[in-house]
């Protein structure tokens, strides 16, 4: 008995001391990547704990309206009775503003929510945007269920759930926008404001830039564990310290850290894209010219020693469910184990495939995937793609997004570059630009050029450990020289895309 009224005592004591270091009991954030804000005065949302937010992630113009310059686009939000607006933005076609705007919700009842987006004149009355795929109308006007997360607008077919993306566009009312956003809820006004967004990437430059040495013949993918960069060539692993100078490998300088396997696995002879999982390397490896199996092979980070493969083949998804081998050209993984590959030509018919690693198989020396799903991918405007010739692919450290490097050195194709895709929905969020623009990948191919894109990887090397070398996103170019002449090779770097909280605005 006297035990048991000590833990009686000893929880009211808790009790106690949890209220007052939280008089108002809200779950407060637990790291910087929540954005901070007023909470609003009504006190019985807040103590009920529902706050509705409505976030605007990105705005691509259609229609110019301002005879060839951008528009300065800034929203306007009605959320019951409340209405709020932003600043405008100045001359951008295609923004990620990430405008969040929160009110409480008081009651159980349908909330009215207007979204609408205009243009900024400054000697004339600002333009209202079309965002309504319904001619007659311009902005959206939606019922928002607080009870079920569901939303309906009133005029169109559009209908969505929270947490999820919503897209619309303008029917040509006026000057016409693509609009993307999504509803929240929440039992504290704090919103997960995102560090980084991939279409907020930014090119810093090349380096090494146009080098011919060990490495730059056939180089075809990157990838590094904490502290070494793993380079494949057609048929060979490179293992190289992340403080190596990349534009001084000209040999294999053992001495210095430097290693290499040139096994030929069963006659496998082209190696593609690669990744860094849980102390291994895989790499998607096939017969070059013939039409036996590719395989994902796994080695050992430690010394680039040989663990086993995978036979892999797909099943097409069309009515005759033909079962076809594919040229494996990239393999990525997630910190979750979930492994993504596909045929060097994806498409609804042939979409990425995803496998999740056994991790007792693969400690015990085995290769084991598993079949987990698939993502069909698709455009903007939710229209089903199809990417040629796929180079690399990298998952983003969150596991939210799949980056993916496509072209090829004699051809060009609509979505040849860096394409950046949701793994949530296969919708893409980004792409890279050719020639122009922050989220610059150029490259020429066809002519005397030959150049091609390769593989792709994720490392933060601001801290200057990587000689020559800054930013988050690496990705490879291949200068084809032919047989005459050895490759030369470019690095790529860019910059982490992240969004600083002064942009990140909630309402």
């Amino acid at each position: 008995m006297k035990i048991y009224k000590i833990s009686i005592l000893f929880l009211l004591v808790l009790c106690f001391l949890l209220f007052a270091c939280n008089p108002d009991n809200t779950d407060l954030p637990e790291s910087e990547d929540y954005h901070k804000e007023a909470v609003s005065d009504n006190e019985g949302a807040r103590a009920a704990g529902k706050f509705l937010y409505l976030v605007i992630e990105r705005i691509v113009e259609k229609d110019n309206p301002d005879n060839g310059k951008a528009g300065d686009y800034y929203p306007k939000v009605t959320i019951g009775n409340e209405t709020r607006t932003h600043n405008y933005t100045n001359n951008t076609r295609d923004i990620s503003p990430y405008w969040i705007f929160s009110e409480p919700i008081t009651g159980t009842g349908n909330i009215d929510v207007a979204l609408e987006i205009y243009d900024h004149d400054p000697n004339n009355a600002d333009d209202i945007c079309d965002i309504n795929p319904v001619r007659g109308q311009n902005g959206l006007y939606m019922i928002y269920n607080p009870n079920n997360g569901t939303f309906t607008e009133r005029f169109s077919p559009i209908t969505g759930v929270e947490g999820r993306i919503n897209f619309s566009e303008g029917s040509g009312d006026s000057p016409r926008l693509y609009i993307w956003f999504r509803f929240y809820r929440a039992s504290s006004n704090y919103y997960p404001a995102p560090k980084t967004h991939p279409s907020n990437h930014k090119y810093l430059g090349n380096y090494p830039k146009n080098r011919e040495n060990s490495l730059s013949k056939n180089i075809q993918g990157v990838t590094h564990d904490e502290s070494n960069w793993f380079i494949t060539k057609t048929s060979e692993v490179w293992k190289i310290p992340v403080t190596y100078d990349l534009k001084q490998v000209n040999s294999l300088d053992s001495a210095n850290g430097l290693r290499r396997n040139r096994e030929k696995i069963d006659g496998i002879n082209h190696y593609g894209d690669i990744s860094y999982y849980n102390g291994h390397v895989f790499i998607p490896g096939y017969k070059s010219g013939s039409s036996d199996p590719s395989y994902i092979l796994v080695f050992r980070a430690s010394d680039l020693g040989y663990v086993g493969k995978q036979e892999i083949r797909f099943t097409a998804l069309q009515e005759d469910e033909t079962e076809e081998y594919p040229q494996l050209g990239h393999v990525a993984i997630g910190s979750n184990g979930l492994l993504y590959v596909s045929h060097k030509e994806t498409s609804f018919e042939n979409p990425i495939i995803v496998y999740k690693i056994d991790n007792i198989a693969l400690q015990n020396g085995e290769v084991k995937l598993n079949y987990w799903s698939y993502i069909q991918l698709r455009d903007e405007l939710a229209e089903y793609m199809r990417i040629n010739h796929l180079q690399g692919s990298v998952v983003s450290p969150d596991n939210k997004y799949l980056y993916l490097v496509s072209g090829y050195c004699d051809d060009e194709y609509p979505h040849d570059g860096i394409n950046v895709f949701s793994i949530y929905d296969g919708m893409r969020v980004a792409r890279s630009t050719q020639g122009y623009g922050n989220f610059n990948y150029q490259f020429k191919p066809g002519g005397t050029y030959q150049e091609e894109p390769e593989g792709i990887t994720i490392w933060d090397l601001d801290d200057g450990r990587a000689p020559g070398i800054t930013g988050y996103l690496h990705v490879l170019m291949l200068d084809n020289d032919g047989s005459v002449l050895d490759d030369d090779f470019y690095f790529k770097h860019y910059t982490d895309g992240t969004l600083l909280y002064n942009s990140i605005i909630i309402i």
